[in-house]
């Protein structure tokens, strides 16, 4: 219900945003208690992040300017 009510605030506003449902939809094992990511969902969290940043032509901190 909340992933269909963030979709349709989305799609009526110009908001930018990063989806997080879809990858990490399969990496269950990276969240063992159903909500906190371990190191490796972290990761993922933080990759997913960069590559969305860097889409947006964000600048991300450790790049080069």
């Amino acid at each position: 219900l909340i992933q269909k009510a963030l979709d349709t605030v989305i799609d009526k506003t110009s908001v930018a945003s990063i989806d997080m449902y879809t990858p990490l939809l399969k990496a269950s094992e990276s969240f063992p208690d159903k909500l906190h990511p371990n190191a490796a969902g972290a990761k993922r969290i933080a990759t997913v992040t960069r590559d969305k940043l860097k889409e947006l032509k964000t600048l991300v901190a450790g790049d080069p300017e």
